[in-house]
């Protein structure tokens, strides 16, 4: 039966009904107070209500739709938030694995960068002419690959399954070149050269298969490890990359001529799309696949402070606000394969870190003084990375210097 056959027996049955007596309207109204009073009885008192509404339908009209009260949007579940970024807990004790300590110096004598992770015990290190697997519990190191092609020493280093990939400059600014080897060692391989700027193909991701880059004026050059060949995926033109499987589409804010709000996010493999909702007070909304990180006022342009910052659910739904403090500057949200973290800097000199997911968060802090000053291997927001794949960030603790490579895993 539909609402509008409902709604006929209902007019139906109340025009046939006797008179209803004077003061009916106070007795309904007064049952619907007791039944917001009793929920227990919820049963029975509805059962008056449209009893009630049947007999009095002649008299008033229609009855009026009434909807649920909307539930505040602090209350609503899926996102945690602390109270406060005081007394947190040290990183390393809410992800044991998180923290490594790397080498300062490759097989050669010369400076070591670690560049990724390999599995739970080993690490991808690289000099100046090789990527090494470093072992981290016996400090031992194994070449996996000698010279990287070009004139220059690899950029944008990626772990994948079976392989590792990255770029190389050649002969100036004009081209680069990507190659792979196997992640076990072996032979370099070229994959392609590409006829532009390596300045224009940022925030790097790589399967097995293919890997893919943005270039500044927007869209996804994806690029076959196999053989080459070089597409710029039509459904993609509005996209740029996050260095991971999703990349994202932007606009500016509902009514606003400055902002930049999140719209949608594309997986690069699947082709699976989730859409952004930004609620009308929102000013900025950046996305990762499982949150959004946004604010409702503009950071004040000399602190890069701002008050009204918060995290949402990608439709807009289980807004939490970050605790209201002047102690950090502006969050910043690092998008990972699978989800994503909270990177917030305080002004007492350590950082924390937070899933709003789990909930679980911690600080680099090591001690009640002790503040490490961390510096990340490339541009703001990425200065923390989160994964295997992804570049760490080089902590000096005062204690000797440590590698923080943070895990998808809780």
């Amino acid at each position: 039966m539909s609402d509008v056959d409902v709604r006929e027996v209902l007019e139906t049955y109340a025009a046939a009904a006797p008179a209803p007596p004077p003061d009916l309207l106070a007795r309904v109204e007064a049952g619907y107070r007791r039944r917001r009073r009793r929920r227990r009885r919820a049963g029975s008192a509805a059962v008056v209500l449209i009893l009630a509404a049947v007999a009095v339908g002649a008299v008033i009209g229609p009855w009026p739709e009434r909807r649920a009260a909307p539930v505040p949007t602090v209350e609503q579940s899926g996102l945690r938030m602390p109270a406060s970024f005081d007394d947190a807990p040290p990183v390393a004790s809410v992800w044991p694995g998180a923290v490594v300590e790397p080498p300062a110096t490759s097989p050669t004598g010369q400076k070591a960068r670690v560049v990724g992770r390999l599995d739970a015990d080993r690490v991808l290190v690289k000099d100046m002419v090789s990527l090494y697997s470093y072992q981290v519990r016996d400090k031992t190191f194994r070449t996996l690959v000698t010279g990287f092609g070009g004139n220059d020493p690899a950029n944008e280093v990626l772990v994948t399954p079976n392989w590792l990939v990255w770029q190389v400059r050649d002969h100036g600014e004009e081209f680069f070149s990507v190659y792979r080897a196997p992640v076990t060692g072996g032979e370099r391989q070229l994959v392609t050269t590409v006829r532009t700027s390596y300045l224009l193909a940022r925030d790097w991701y790589a399967t097995d298969d293919a890997v893919y880059w943005s270039a500044r004026s927007g869209g996804v050059t994806r690029v076959s490890l196999s053989d080459g060949v070089t597409t710029n995926p039509a459904e993609l033109k509005r996209f740029g990359t996050h260095g991971t499987p999703w990349a994202e589409s932007t606009g500016r804010p509902a009514g606003r001529s400055s902002g930049t709000v999140s719209r949608k996010l594309r997986n690069l493999v699947t082709g699976e799309e989730r859409t952004v909702t930004a609620l009308p007070d929102t000013v900025s909304l950046r996305c990762a696949p499982t949150f959004c990180l946004g604010t409702t006022t503009v950071p004040e342009p000399l602190t890069h402070k701002a008050s009204g910052w918060f995290v949402q659910q990608l439709d807009g739904s289980g807004r939490r606000a970050l605790p209201t403090t002047s102690d950090y500057g502006v969050p910043q949200l690092i998008a990972t394969d699978t989800g994503g973290r909270l990177l917030i800097w305080m002004d007492r000199g350590d950082q924390i870190i937070l899933n709003p997911v789990t909930g679980h968060w911690g600080s680099t802090r090591r001690g009640a003084t002790s503040f490490p000053s961390c510096a990340g291997y490339g541009l703001l927001p990425r200065t923390f990375a989160w994964g295997g794949d992804k570049p760490p960030v080089n902590c000096n603790t005062g204690q000797g210097t440590r590698m923080m490579l943070f895990e998808d895993a809780e």
